[in-house]
């Protein structure tokens, strides 16, 4: 992610944006300043995703305060040329709206982390007015489980490759508390949370909540404060496919977010690629001696799907020259198994196995199975007798 700010004639306020893939941290008060940095992350596991590729990947709030400042923002994440991009926005006090791209660095060979996130704040992004610094005092963000296309490949947006245990991640920032840039103080908040329950590759959202619990103390001590650079270090086991998904500029983002893209992916090598989702399998079982019993006009068959669905059952019949259909029904799967399939049969059908009598009327039935997006797969049964 990274930081944004707050346009105030050419001036600009602070809005600080970070993401930390961890449990809740906390990190003692710095000399400095009094105020203790927190924050708290939970990743989800995406529920079976469908490939939505846009520049636009998440949302938020914020909230900053200072000496006679108090604004509640909105935040829209945006993927750039450079990394994910904040567009902060706000109404009252002060007319808000501004875009700072940050930074992603992949860090190989790193035993405990993946990528480092760094910001770094221009000193008008410090200070909004003369004698004000404007401290982030919460920020929440929420970037859903999206996945793109790469031919038939699903690549995520964030993913994990499987662990096992905890994942660990670490905030850092350096704080100032004049009007110079001038370092002051350091806070470094190192956090884990479990594993998502999931051994493998598998496509994940990312919630994240930063907050400082009170700054009064610094306030009434004038000790505004603001982060001049921030880093964040995101665990081990999380992939990210960036360069797949569309790009926005971030000029293009400030003056028009609407216009940003959602596209095919850029040409590049995915980091991560999703296993293919099954394809379509059903199966029937067959009625004991090849027999339908239709009663009050309804039958039964056991169809079974490999997972959630739709199910459709056709049974035919000839009349004369033509397959005439005789009975009809469908049913939805919510899990892979065995599914019983009431049939109706049709006025025609009615009439054709009351004219057949005991001895049944010849029919062939079709059971078609599709998976949730995906393609349908057929199975027939032949030689069958439907009778009353």
């Amino acid at each position: 992610m990274k930081a944004a700010g707050m346009r105030i004639g050419n001036r600009s306020a602070l809005v600080l944006g970070f993401v930390v893939l961890a449990g809740l941290g906390v990190a003692g008060p710095a000399a400095a300043i009094k105020s203790a940095q927190k924050f708290a992350l939970s990743t989800q596991l995406g529920a079976a995703p469908t490939a939505n590729p846009t520049a636009r990947i998440g949302e938020g709030t914020a909230f900053v305060k200072g000496l006679g400042l108090d604004e509640s923002l909105a935040v829209q994440v945006f993927n750039a040329p450079g990394g994910p991009t904040l567009l902060v926005t706000g109404q009252s006090p002060l007319i808000i709206r501004e875009v700072v791209p940050g930074t992603l660095t992949s860090l190989v060979g790193d035993p405990t982390y993946s990528y480092r996130w760094s910001f770094a704040f221009p000193r008008n992004l410090q200070s909004p007015a003369p004698g004000v610094i404007a401290a982030l005092t919460d920020f929440q963000l929420t970037i859903p489980s999206n996945v793109t296309k790469s031919g038939d490949a699903l690549l995520p947006l964030f993913a994990t490759m499987g662990c096992s245990g905890t994942q660990l991640s670490r905030y850092s920032a350096d704080y100032t508390t004049s009007f110079d840039s001038a370092i002051e103080s350091s806070q470094t908040v190192d956090a884990s949370q479990p594993c998502p329950a999931n051994p493998g590759v598998a496509p994940v959202s990312i919630s994240i909540h930063s907050w400082f619990d009170d700054i009064s103390a610094d306030l009434a001590d004038e000790r505004q404060f603001a982060p001049v650079n921030v880093n964040i270090y995101l665990p081990k086991d999380i992939a990210t496919n960036f360069s797949q998904f569309p790009t926005c500029a971030p000029a293009t983002i400030l003056s028009n977010e609407s216009t940003c893209p959602a596209g095919p992916p850029a040409v590049m090598t995915p980091q991560v690629t999703l296993p293919p989702p099954p394809a379509s399998k059903v199966s029937l079982t067959r009625p004991a001696r090849g027999l339908l019993l239709a009663k009050r006009g309804k039958a039964t068959i056991t169809v079974a799907l490999n997972g959630a669905g739709t199910i459709a059952v056709v049974v035919k019949a000839k009349a004369g020259k033509q397959a005439v259909v005789v009975a009809k029904g469908a049913a939805t799967s919510t899990k892979a198994g065995k599914l019983p399939v009431a049939l109706t049969l049709t006025r025609l059908g009615k009439a054709l196995v009351k004219k057949a009598g005991r001895k049944g009327l010849s029919v062939s039935l079709t059971a078609t199975g599709t998976l949730t997006g995906q393609r349908p797969a057929t199975k027939v049964l032949r030689l069958l007798r439907l009778r009353g």
